[in-house]
C-alpha cells in the first residue's frame, strides 16, 4: 500500500486488486498527485478501481484525468470502475460528455 499526499488531497494505492482511494480536494494544485497514482494503476495488471467516496471537491482537471485513464484502460481491454461518486460529479461528467466513465 502506498499513500501520496498534497494537502488537502490524499491518494492511497493498494496493489491487489489495483485500487485507488481518493480523499480531500482534487484541483489544479493537487492534480499531479492523482496523475502519479493513475500511472501506477495503469501500469498494474488487470482491472482498476477508484473509490471517490472521500472526495470533497473535484474540478474539471480531475474529471479529465479520470476520463483519460478510463479510455486508456478500455484501449488495453481492461476496465476502470469508479465507485462512491457524489451526485455533483455525475452531473459534471454528464455536462462534459464523459458520463461513460461512471458506467463501467
Amino acid at each position: 500500500m502506498m499513500t501520496l499526499r498534497c494537502t488537502p488531497f490524499t491518494v492511497t494505492y493498494s496493489e491487489f486488486p489495483s485500487r485507488l482511494r481518493l480523499a480531500g480536494e482534487l484541483d489544479m494544485q493537487t492534480l499531479p498527485v492523482l496523475d502519479r497514482a493513475l500511472e501506477e494503476l495503469l501500469d498494474a495488471a488487470g482491472h482498476g478501481w477508484i473509490d471517490l467516496t472521500g472526495l470533497t471537491f473535484m474540478d474539471v482537471g480531475g474529471m479529465r484525468a479520470l476520463a483519460l485513464a478510463a479510455r486508456a484502460m478500455r484501449e488495453a481491454r481492461r476496465e476502470l470502475h469508479l465507485t462512491g461518486a457524489a451526485p455533483n460529479l455525475h452531473t459534471m461528467a454528464r455536462i462534459l460528455g464523459w458520463s461513460h466513465i461512471f458506467q463501467q
